[in-house]
């Protein structure tokens, strides 16, 4: 059954127009992106009916912290030095 429905979306997609194919790629992305998002849905509900977990997490509101670069010390490495001073 799945074969012959896929076979009859490829002859659609084969005889779609060459400017309707990308709108046909973004709605076949949203249909897969919504069935992965119940999927999740219904995998953390299960956690939570099963008694696994308590509760989930809410995602985070703050902003992604950001890396400060480092910075280069020439000389000797910092660590050396103070096992070098504990001497």
């Amino acid at each position: 059954m799945a074969i012959d429905i896929r076979e009859d979306l490829r002859l659609l997609i084969d005889r779609l127009h060459d400017d309707d194919l990308a709108d046909a790629r973004d709605v076949l992305g949203q249909l897969a992106a919504a069935r992965e998002a119940d999927g999740r849905e219904q995998f953390a509900a299960w956690l939570v009916d099963s008694g696994l977990v308590r509760r989930l997490p809410q995602p985070s509101t703050e902003p992604p912290i950001t890396r400060t670069p480092l910075l280069r010390i020439s000389g000797e490495p910092v660590s050396k030095t103070l096992v070098d001073e504990r001497r």
